[in-house]
């Protein structure tokens, strides 16, 4: 009984010692840069109101900062709209003239959120502006959160999938509908590392 009364005080001094010395867990948003190597921007149009058809842009870059409520997060991204690419170099030229994306005088598809709502396990809402050829609107869209964590030399990383379609001409870009589908269906992989 007395060591029992003798080692109270020890225990009670470890237990209080382990705790103040833990780190403490990590709280709010955290910030992340997009990886460009490992995300990706698919969309699919249909052709001739045949059959569908897929191309991609190649570069794409950004920030945003994360956290699984989804109220502190935001998000910025930007593509580079010459990076195109639907397999064909002829076609390639024609999407970047002035008939469609017009790079030369708007080089950039910018998106920056306003809100960002979790609806549901892994899954967010994201609005905010899409800028394309010089015209801004308010979209909304659906993101899945695909994986997160610790990857050894990589850091910590964290992964999403967006799938949601637009109209183009609404931003202006009437070229060749319907021969090429108003409807443009965008798919985008994101994985980014974080900074802090």
């Amino acid at each position: 009984m007395k060591a029992i009364v003798f080692l109270l005080p020890i225990l009670a001094y470890a237990g209080f010692h382990t705790s103040a010395t833990m780190p403490a867990p990590e709280t709010g948003a955290a910030s992340y840069t997009i990886d460009p190597v490992h995300s990706s921007v698919v969309f699919r149009v249909k052709h001739m109101e045949v059959a569908p058809f897929w191309g991609r842009f190649n570069k794409i870059s950004g920030n945003f900062e994360f956290d699984e409520d989804g109220a502190g997060s935001s998000v910025e991204i930007k593509i580079d709209a010459a990076s195109i690419d639907t397999h064909n170099e002829r076609r390639d030229r024609h999407l970047k003239s002035n008939d469609f994306f017009s790079v030369k005088e708007w080089p950039e598809i910018t998106f920056k959120s306003d809100k960002v709502e979790k609806i549901g396990d892994k899954k967010y809402e994201i609005t905010g502006k899409l800028k394309l050829l010089g015209n801004e609107k308010t979209v909304s869209v659906n993101a899945t959160l695909t994986g997160q964590g610790e990857k050894g030399r990589r850091g910590y990383l964290v992964g999403f999938e967006v799938d949601t379609t637009i109209k183009r001409s609404e931003f202006g870009m009437k070229g060749m509908i319907p021969a090429i589908s108003d409807e443009v269906r965008l798919l985008i992989g994101i994985e980014a590392r974080r900074r802090r």
